[in-house]
């Protein structure tokens, strides 16, 4: 939860019990915690930014090949069929489940695709120093796009379908299955270094530094 605006940048409300806390002497490396029930207020990671935005754009690589090459092969009593990721799309409106099929490539592409691009222009903005109040739109997409995102929650899925197929079909993972898997991985370290409390800090600053200069 970002600190309301009537707030000192530097305090945060809980979020489970509302308690006040000043995080003003939250040096790099360190997490808050709330003191009356313990949830977990902030985190100020070490090369924060850097790290999102290398993680980001190797998720962003990996899930433009994952979309260029074979996913699965699948062959049982003689029949052989291989699958990409963009098919499991196309099949689906091949058989006229529209709605299924959009919510699939949503899942499966967009959501993705338009969260690491969200989430890499605002800190792409904040590394330049050119962060300003249209970062503060970002930052609440960052938090809406990530609260929908289930890219993992399909993967887990496709292990679990894999496992049921095996005893039926003979299956083969292609390069597209494993660039997907490195995308999931690369996505959650992303996630793992996001603190909206101190990106909200490091755009407030910036502003103001601006505003205050001649």
């Amino acid at each position: 939860m970002v600190a309301s605006p009537a707030l000192p940048d530097t305090c945060l409300l809980c979020h489970e019990c509302a308690l006040l806390v000043d995080l003003a002497h939250l040096e790099e490396g360190q997490r808050a915690v709330c003191p009356r029930c313990g949830y977990l207020l902030s985190a100020r990671h070490r090369d924060a930014n850097v790290r999102i935005l290398a993680f980001a754009l190797t998720a962003l690589l990996c899930l433009a090949l994952s979309t260029g090459f074979d996913f699965v092969h699948l062959s049982s009593t003689g029949l052989e069929r291989e699958l990409s990721l963009p098919q499991t799309i196309t099949s689906l409106f091949a058989l006229r489940e529209w709605s299924l099929a959009a919510f699939m490539g949503l899942v499966i592409i967009g959501l993705p695709l338009v969260f690491l691009g969200t989430l890499g222009a605002l800190v792409l903005g904040i590394q330049a120093n050119r962060a300003g109040h249209w970062s503060f739109t970002l930052l609440r997409g960052v938090g809406f796009l990530r609260f929908w995102n289930m890219a993992e929650i399909f993967f887990l899925g496709i292990l679990v379908s894999m496992v049921k197929i095996a005893d039926m079909a003979q299956v083969s993972l292609g390069l597209s299955f494993w660039a997907y898997a490195c995308f999931n991985l690369f996505l959650i370290l992303a996630l793992a270094n996001v603190d909206r409390h101190q990106l909200a800090l490091a755009i407030r600053r910036q502003l103001a530094a601006r505003e205050a200069a001649p």
